[in-house]
């Protein structure tokens, strides 16, 4: 039981969660962004998103 929940936290589930951010992006009016929010507060994070 415990390898199948590692599976899953580790294999797929961020298939899961790579596949939603593709279709997320692949929308019209989506552009790349190369600003590096390394040292950026959570606030300033969010606000860049938005």
């Amino acid at each position: 039981m415990e390898v199948g929940a590692d599976l899953q936290r580790t294999q797929v589930a961020p298939e899961g969660d790579a596949f939603t951010f593709v279709t997320i992006a692949s929308h019209g009016g989506m552009t790349v962004d190369d600003a590096s929010l390394a040292t950026s507060g959570a606030e300033d994070v969010l606000a860049a998103l938005r």
